[in-house]
């Protein structure tokens, strides 16, 4: 047996990580000063299924194109923007996929038959 397993940042899901530090304002989840840095594929694919999820969007110019209040020489902010779904996700107390379907639920008004 390993005398120390890999830290919980590199085993557990990162959505919810990133959707809260989004949440908080952190403008770049691979900035933050985590005390073990995730590898930086895992935060790239955590934002993809939040923005999959509704919860975040891209920025336009993550997507390709430039946007006409893009600052002089054509670069645009890569941080991603956390969008009023991302806040109620980021509001409960459940991993962002549970939540979305929990949101999801209540909009079609079926929230009694997706809760046990």
């Amino acid at each position: 047996f390993p005398e120390t397993g890999a830290p919980e940042l590199e085993r557990a899901p990162l959505e919810g990580t990133v959707l809260l530090l989004a949440a908080m304002g952190v403008p770049r989840p691979a900035a933050f000063p985590f005390p073990s840095p995730p590898p930086g594929d895992a935060l790239a694919a955590a934002e993809l299924a939040l923005v999959h999820l509704g919860a975040l969007t891209r920025p336009a110019a993550a997507r390709g194109a430039v946007p006409a209040h893009a600052p002089p020489g054509g670069q645009a902010s890569l941080t991603p923007t956390v969008t009023a779904l991302g806040r109620a996700l980021a509001a409960l107390p459940l991993a962002p996929r549970c939540a979305r379907m929990l949101v999801a639920a209540a909009q079609l008004r079926t929230l009694r038959w997706a809760l046990p």
